[in-house]
């Protein structure tokens, strides 16, 4: 039986997509912590809690959660223009609060932030990094596929299979799925002015040593959520790699369903 993704209670999903909004809006005007607002929830074993949200400009983290005592938690969260962004480390650092074992001195053991290994190696991230992906990508078709067309959803569902068997069969992703994952990720795509204009800056800066085109380097990496999240976390946690792979089926039917 498929493992069901770990979600937020759609009351406190709300509030948070709220909190996004405002963050993004006036990002610019948080040159210092400032407070946006305070969450009651309720963690996964049932136990009531409260959270305070701060936000700031250019904050080092994208979001961090401080707090010894489950009704005592502050949420740190990076301002940005991007909504997206800011609301998947809002969501990512809720999943941390939600975590019954996160105030277990003893599920701690190991974990280093400034460690590859015992940062993406960690269960304590393995939960909230990929349920945030997962999270973002049941969002993303669900928002594209409002009020969209037959070839639209075609175009969908078949990005849909090609992202699933990224992981299943390594098949390579296309632009267009790899643009929905970045999309999903609040990632703002460079115009092709833009990238022309970058492209020839580097070559006069660095004449010989970058060969890519324009079109190359808009494929050059993979999207963020991939290259930053998962596979470091399928190279650093391979004894649960097997558990996101049945949640991320789970995910699919259940975004296959929206169709």
């Amino acid at each position: 039986m498929a493992n069901k993704r770990i979600t937020i209670d759609p009351k406190v999903d709300t509030q948070l997509k709220k909190f996004a909004s405002i963050i993004s809006k006036n990002y610019k005007k948080f040159t210092n912590f400032t407070k946006i607002g305070e969450i009651l929830f309720t963690n996964d074993s049932g136990d009531n809690g409260f959270v305070q949200v701060f936000a700031k400009y250019k904050f080092e983290d994208e979001g961090l959660l401080l707090g010894d005592k489950i009704d005592e938690l502050k949420i740190y969260v990076k301002a940005s223009p991007s909504q997206k962004s800011v609301y998947n480390g809002l969501y990512h650092e809720m999943l941390h609060a939600t975590d019954p074992e996160f105030f277990s001195e003893d599920y701690w053991e190991g974990y280093d932030p400034e460690e590859d290994a015992s940062y993406y190696g960690h269960n304590l991230e393995f939960r909230t990094m990929t349920n945030e992906f997962l999270n973002a990508l049941f969002n993303t078709f669900k928002e594209k596929l409002k009020g969209s067309s037959s070839l639209t959803k075609k175009r969908l569902h078949d990005s849909l299979t090609n992202i699933v068997n990224y992981y299943l069969h390594d098949e390579p992703l296309t632009d267009f799925s790899s643009d929905l994952l970045d999309y999903s990720a609040g990632v703002t795509k460079y115009s092709d002015s833009k990238l022309k204009d970058f492209y020839s800056r580097t070559q006069l800066e660095y004449p010989g040593e970058y060969t890519f085109t324009v079109s190359s380097f808009k494929r050059e990496k993979l999207p963020l959520f991939i290259r930053g999240y998962l596979n470091k976390v399928k190279e650093h946690n391979p004894t649960q790699w097997s558990n996101f792979m049945s949640t991320l089926l789970s995910t699919r039917e259940e975004i296959s369903d929206l169709f």
